[in-house]
């Protein structure tokens, strides 16, 4: 967003869960696929990179934003060097809201192949469009 203030505040980095805090004051067109995790910067349980987040929990306040999406990245699955996979929805927010999937061990990542990234992108946003997400992830080696 070129006409935005975003920030990211990580509230949790243990050795098997990830949370993290999306914001954002939004005066533009919106976000299209930006990295909100980069999952090769995390340390998960086995002390290395973990092979996937899962999502075990949401909390979500969206305005004036048509809806916002969070995809896991399977990008350059190919080898072609561009982006050229289909990324994976992980939900739709819209409005107010909150999801607790941890009675059900969390949305799994189930592709292969690409990064494990946590990507957001927003729909058509009204001056002022705004996002607080608070998202908590499980590292799973």
């Amino acid at each position: 967003m070129a006409a935005a203030t975003v920030t990211s505040n990580v509230i949790l980095n243990d050795t098997d869960r990830y949370a993290i805090q999306l914001t954002c004051l939004a005066t533009d067109t919106g976000e299209s696929a930006v990295v909100k995790i980069d999952k090769s910067t995390l340390v998960g349980p086995n002390g290395a990179e973990p092979s996937k987040l899962t999502l075990l929990s949401a909390r979500w306040s969206i305005g004036n934003i048509a809806q916002v999406t969070l995809l896991w990245d399977d990008a350059d699955t190919d080898g072609g060097g561009a982006d050229t996979d289909v990324d994976r929805v992980i939900m739709r927010l819209v409005g107010v809201g909150s999801a607790d999937f941890t009675g059900l061990s969390g949305l799994k990542d189930t592709g292969s192949g690409g990064t494990g990234d946590i990507l957001l992108t927003t729909g058509a946003v009204t001056n002022p469009g705004t996002y607080d997400i608070t998202l908590v992830f499980k590292k799973q080696d």
